[in-house]
């Protein structure tokens, strides 16, 4: 039995989801003012008070993260 059991939820009607992640590898930092030269200041990235760690991003972004396009 686990300390977050919910018994309103049920198999074809869960309440809380996981995902599994597995780490791959490490990245260098990417300092804020690299994302500021990259996006519009009303890009959710470098719009103020957004958690970067825990937002979604599309995957268009995601690539231009990875490979740094246009970035430096």
């Amino acid at each position: 039995s686990s300390p977050y059991f919910d018994p309103r939820a049920t198999r074809e009607n869960p309440r809380w989801y996981t995902v599994e992640v597995e780490f791959l590898e490490a990245w260098p930092l990417v300092p804020l003012a690299e994302l500021k030269a990259c996006f519009p200041q009303d890009h959710p990235l470098v719009k103020k008070g957004n958690r970067l760690s825990v937002m979604p991003v599309p995957p268009e972004v995601a690539e231009r993260l990875i490979a740094r396009k246009g970035c430096r």
